[in-house]
C-alpha cells in the first residue's frame, strides 16, 4: 500500500512546494517593482538609455527578484536578442500584470517613438499609487482580522475584570442593602 501511496503524495508535494516557491518569487517581485521602476526613472531622468539604466540598477542596488530577471534580459539583449522581445519574454514568463504593463510602456514608447523618460514618468507614478492602495487594502483586512480576537478574547477578559466584582456583590446581596 505504501508503494502506492507515495509516488503519489511525492508527486503532489513536490509540485506544491514548487508552487509555493514560484508564488513567493512573485510576490517579492511585485514587493520590489516600484523601487526599481522609480530608480529606473531617476536613471533616465538624469540622462542615462534604458540598458544602462537597468545595468546601473543590477550593479548598485540590493539583489531581488526583479533586478535578477532584469539581468536576464540584459544578458538576452547582449547576446543579441532585440530588447522588445527580451522584456517581451520577462514579461509572458512572470505572467504579472504589473510586469505586463510596464514592458508595454516600454515597448509601445519606443515604437511610436515617444521619450521613454516621459513614459517612466507616468509608469512610476502609476505604479507609486498602485503600492499605496494596496497598502491600504492590507491595513483594511487587517483591522478586520483583529475584530474576532478582540470579540471573544479581549472582550471577555474585559468584562470579567470589570464586571466580575460587581456580579459577585449582587449574588451575595451586598449590592441591594447597601444602596439603601
Amino acid at each position: 500500500a505504501y508503494a502506492l501511496i507515495a509516488p503519489v503524495i511525492g508527486f503532489f508535494l513536490l509540485d506544491f512546494l514548487i508552487w509555493q516557491k514560484v508564488k513567493k518569487k512573485k510576490e517579492e517581485i511585485v514587493r520590489y517593482f516600484p523601487e526599481t521602476v522609480d530608480l529606473l526613472h531617476m536613471c533616465i531622468n538624469a540622462g542615462a538609455d534604458l540598458i544602462s539604466a537597468i545595468k546601473w540598477i543590477i550593479e548598485k542596488s540590493s539583489s531581488n527578484p526583479f533586478v535578477e530577471q532584469l539581468g536576464v534580459v540584459i544578458s538576452e539583449v547582449q547576446v543579441g536578442k532585440p530588447r522588445a522581445d527580451a522584456l517581451r519574454d520577462m514579461a509572458k514568463k512572470l505572467q504579472l500584470s504589473d510586469i505586463s504593463s510596464f514592458v508595454r510602456v516600454i515597448v509601445q514608447a519606443e515604437r511610436m517613438g515617444t521619450p521613454v523618460e516621459e513614459a517612466f514618468e507616468n509608469l512610476s507614478d502609476d505604479t507609486r499609487d498602485r503600492r499605496f492602495q494596496n497598502g491600504e487594502r492590507y491595513a483594511i483586512k487587517a483591522s478586520l482580522k483583529i475584530l474576532f480576537p478582540l470579540v471573544f478574547c479581549i472582550l471577555p477578559a474585559i468584562m470579567i475584570i470589570v464586571a466580575g466584582p460587581i456580579i459577585i456583590k449582587f449574588s451575595q446581596g451586598d449590592m441591594l442593602t447597601s444602596s439603601f
